[in-house]
This record gives structure tokens, sequence and C-alpha cells, in this order.
């Protein structure tokens, strides 16, 4: 199985946000900073990755030898089906029940059932920043007309509680095609139109 993509970690002392926005570019994917160092995630050649950090680094002002940068060849995994394994239904505010497909818990009187399958796109109503939203959105005073923008929407689950709970429409947007793959067919096990392609 041929690497999907590269991972370089540097130590830390430098700033991770302000590095990802000067490397930012087609084959760069990401950065994020645990346990004192800071790994960045490329698509691309291997034989120019380090030299684009150094780049990076001199133009915010830094130096650092490549002795100290390390390159890793990521594989691809199903990361699906590893995850999947341990999902767990989760209560979600005062009346959410999110559960996969494959489990069937006890539906409590009242509660509000979101069947989301894992996939790779976020919007599995396990993170914090879904949950918060789900909360929010049982809190809404809804009127006739009212109209829900959903950017970077995932797998689409917030646009549909919204519609479910009082909005009259839902537009969801994001520019990962495995988020709108997901979104889209989302949207067709739960009836809603599709048409959007962004």
């Amino acid at each position: 199985m041929k690497p999907s993509f590269f991972e370089v970690r540097i130590p830390s002392g430098v700033d991770a946000s302000e590095l990802a926005g000067v490397l930012e570019g087609s084959d760069f994917l990401g950065a994020w900073e645990q346990d004192g160092l800071i790994r960045l995630y490329w698509q691309g050649a291997r034989e120019d990755i380090l030299e684009k950090v150094s780049i990076g680094l001199r133009q915010m002002g830094m130096e650092l030898s490549r002795e100290v940068m390390a390159l890793f060849e990521v594989k691809v995994q199903d990361w699906n089906a590893q995850w999947a394994a341990s999902v767990q239904p989760v209560r979600v505010g005062r009346r959410f029940l999110i559960r996969p497909s494959w489990s069937s818990p006890a539906i409590p009187d009242g509660a509000i059932e979101l069947i989301v399958d894992p996939q790779q796109a976020f919007g599995t109503g396990h993170h914090a920043t879904t949950q918060l939203l789900l909360e929010w959105l049982e809190d809404v005073e809804w009127h006739p007309g009212a109209r829900v923008l959903d950017v970077g929407t995932g797998s689409g689950i917030l646009c549909k509680e919204a519609l479910r709970l009082g909005a009259s429409s839902a537009l969801g947007i994001d520019i990962d095609s495995t988020a709108i793959t997901c979104a889209k067919g989302y949207a067709r096990t739960i009836h809603l139109h599709d048409d959007q392609d962004r």
C-alpha cells in the first residue's frame, strides 16, 4: 500500500499557526502541536518537503537544522473501520441521542434520535463543537422562514437537525470533497435535496 501523505516533526518553539500560514499551499495539509513537537502534514514529493519547511522557517526569521527535523511516511489506513469499532451512542443536550446504525439502544421518551455512521468527514456528533451547536439549536426560537448556513458542514448533521427543529431551509457548504460526498449521501438517506456541490 502506498503512503498517502508525509508527516514532518519539528521541536516546538515555533508558532504552529504562523508556520502553517507561511507553508500554506496546494500540497500542505495542516499542522498541530503535541508533546513538544509540531507535526506538519504534506502531500507531494518527499524530497521537497524538508526544504519547504526550512524556507518557511527562514521567512519567519528562524533557522532550524535538518538534523532536528523528522520525516515520516503515513500509510493509507481504513480509519473508519478502526474508529467505528469504538463508537458508542451518545446523549447530547436535553433531547438528542446520536448513534451509529448498528447500535440499538433504548430510546428515551421525547428523545430526538440521530443515526450517523462514522465516515471520513467531520460531524458524527462525538466532537465537542458539534455537540455545543446541537445544544444551541435546541434553544433557538425558530420563526417562519428561518434559514441556516453551515460553513464547513462536514457530514451535514447540523443542517439536518436545524431543519428538524424548525428551520425552513438549511445550506451546508464545504471545500473537502470527502465531506461533500458524505453530506450528499446523508441528505439522500433523510430525503433532503443534495444539489449543492460545495
